[in-house]
């Protein structure tokens, strides 16, 4: 099965507080239209709930979609700094 979007993921952790943050970027295949969410607290894969949301809202998935059970999703994770995860949430 060829996959209908890619999320790229970025993950930061704020060594002085503690925290972990996400921003993803998530391109549809079949135009290459991107939606983008900004730097946000969540940690571990976090990101994957975020991307879906988004999808969800641009109405890419149906709001029903569930992660587990379809895999037309190809995610590429990375860690980063701030700057980096700052960039890969703007349009």
């Amino acid at each position: 099965m060829e996959k209908q979007f890619s999320v790229k993921a970025c993950r930061w952790f704020d060594k002085y507080w503690g925290n972990t943050y996400h921003s993803v970027r998530c391109t549809r295949h079949s135009d290459g239209a991107e939606v983008a969410a900004e730097l946000q607290y969540g940690y571990g894969e976090c990101y994957r709930q975020t991307a879906i949301e988004i999808m969800q809202k641009a109405g890419w998935l149906a709001s029903d979609y569930n992660d587990r059970t379809s895999h037309n999703i190809l995610w590429e994770v990375s860690d980063g700094k701030k700057r980096d995860c700052k960039a890969n949430g703007i349009l």
